[in-house]
């Protein structure tokens, strides 16, 4: 994927997941819905935080995975990588 479509995916992600898309709150409910949509497929957003290809990018999957991820040993672990 090309480094501005990286960088701008997350940043997109983390908006659904954090509740504020462009500084507007979002409806707690679709907050909710993207939250478990996200977990879904955690692996994913894991395998982004270690194949960013910017500080940037890895930056927005670390806030993503902050938020969604329920198993504070895997996160360690993955941020110790």
């Amino acid at each position: 994927m090309a480094v501005p479509q990286e960088k701008e995916i997350l940043r997109l992600l983390l908006g659904f997941v954090s509740g504020e898309v462009d500084g507007d709150s979002v409806e707690d409910s679709l907050q909710a819905r993207c939250v478990e949509t996200v977990r879904d497929g955690l692996w994913l957003v894991h395998r982004a935080f270690l194949g960013a290809q910017t500080p940037e990018a890895k930056g927005y999957a670390d806030d993503v995975l902050d938020i969604v991820e329920w198993d504070s040993a895997r996160l360690r672990h993955y941020r110790a990588r």
